[in-house]
Parts: structure tokens; sequence; C-alpha cells
């Protein structure tokens, strides 16, 4: 039976459940924040669990255990969002934990969420990416394209990482159909970090919608510090509409604020009145 929406998540969703049950309590947030009922959720989380690293607060054994990716990835971060405090002489001297800290304190949120937030965005996305490993990336990958087979929606939501997972298997497996692709808080044009990652590489610095994708819409929130850079269209081929549009006042990345937006139910009640594409 067909779904409307298919949401593939974000970082911070692991639950310490079984995948059924993390996935049944993820659509139903999804379902909730969208005020519909044919959606589902594709949940990967499991697969981008580093395991015993050390303790929670320990970046530096993460970053170890990771091949200095996570701090790779949180220098290009920084560099990204132009906070020159972060790029003074001598940055790779400082302690990795140093370094977090000072982006959280630059960030202006609450320490308590942003702190666990970038910690698991490190971690995350460095799992996913790791070249040592790819036997992760293709797990989440099948996870995502069993989902679009099993669901066949006519929408695709991709949160984040999730943009990433989804932009990378709909290439991967190219007979996938989607009628509408919508890419929400999305870093796939992070540079030095996420960009020259991808799979397909992109081509003389362009990246190009997936095969199967019909229409893509990206929406980014001007202060969402994980959209970046934007437009998201410089740097990708067959965008065809880059909306950048406030989604909440506080944490705006979060999946809820962009889930729950007009914009993006707008674009997903107006795709719904049209006929299905064959």
């Amino acid at each position: 039976m067909s779904t409307d929406v298919l949401g593939v998540h974000g970082i911070w969703n692991y639950r310490d459940a079984t995948a059924t049950d993390a996935e049944t309590a993820l659509t139903q947030r999804w379902a909730d924040a969208l005020a519909m009922e044919s959606v589902a959720v594709a949940y990967y989380a499991d697969h981008l669990r580093l395991g015993y690293h050390g303790p929670g607060d320990d970046l530096g054994a993460l970053d170890g255990a990771l091949d200095g990716m996570p701090r790779q990835l949180l220098e290009a971060w920084i560099a990204e969002l132009g906070w020159e405090g972060g790029a003074a002489q001598g940055r790779a001297l400082v302690p990795l934990r140093q370094l977090m800290s000072w982006f959280v304190t630059r960030c202006g949120a609450d320490r308590a969420i942003v702190l666990p937030f970038v910690s698991e965005f490190l971690e995350e996305v460095a799992v996913y990416l790791d070249p040592r490993d790819p036997s992760k990336r293709q797990a989440v990958q099948s996870i995502v394209a069993r989902a679009i087979h099993q669901h066949q929606p006519r929408i695709v939501v991709a949160h984040s990482l999730g943009s990433v997972v989804t932009y990378e298997t709909l290439w991967a497996y190219p007979r996938l159909a989607v009628e509408l692709l919508v890419t929400i808080g999305s870093p796939l044009a992070m540079p030095n970090a996420i960009f020259p990652l991808l799979q397909p590489a992109p081509v003389n610095g362009i990246g190009a919608r997936p095969p199967g994708v019909q229409r893509w819409v990206n929406i980014a929130d001007p202060s969402d510090i994980v959209a970046i850079p934007r437009p998201l269209r410089n740097r990708f081929d067959g965008i065809d509409e880059d909306l950048e549009r406030p989604v909440g006042w506080w944490f705006t990345h979060a999946a809820s604020a962009y889930l729950s937006s007009r914009d993006l139910r707008d674009i997903i009640g107006g795709h719904l009145q049209s006929p299905r594409r064959h």
C-alpha cells in the first residue's frame, strides 16, 4: 500500500529500543508534526552507533575512535560559519573539548541542548561517512531504499543527515522513483566535510538531482547552523525550488520546526492535490 509521505530522519534519533519500536514512535512524531496520517519514517539510527568510546563527554576518545573525522567536521563547520575566533592561528593545537566549548558558546543557545546535539552530529556523520567502514553507509542506504520500495511514497521528506543519506540512496538505487523530494535543514553542501565526500562525487564542484526524482524542493531556515552554505542550488543542479524561510525562533534545525512549518505543509498539500505521476 502506498504512503503519501516517507520521512528520512536526521541525527539524534537513536532510541534504546528495537528498530521496529523506534521506527513506530518516530513515525508517530512525524505524523503529529505534519498533522497527517499517511506517513512512514525510515529508521536507521541504530546503524550509526559507534559503541563505547569512553565517557559520553570524552570528545578526544570519540575523535580517536573515528580517526580524526569529528575534529575535521567541526573545523570545517566553524570555518563555513565564518566564526573567525575559531580559526585563530594555532587552532590545531586546541583540544577538541575546548574547541567544542567555544563553538557551543558562539551558538548562543542553551548549552545543555546544543552540546549533546553537536556531539551527536559529529559522531553520526563521521560514522556514516567513515571510509574505513563503508558497510554502515551501505546498510543505512539499504534501509532507506527498502522503505521507498515498500511504501511507494509520493513525497520523500529528508531532514539533516537524512538528506545526505537520501541523496546517496537515490543515486545508488536509480530505479527508485520519487515524485517529490523535499530536503529540510540539509548540510549536503557543507564544504570540506560532507560535500566532497558525497557518492557519486560532485562534478566540477556541482552535484545533481538523483535520476529517479521528478521534482526537488529544499527548505532552509536562515539561522539554521547545519543547513550551510545557502542557497543549496549553488552547489546542486536540478533543485526546482530553494526556499530560505524562518521555521522557528529557537533551535531552528529541529525536525519538528520544519515539519510544522506552513511552507512545508503547503508544498506537501499542493503536491498531493495533483494526480499521482507514473
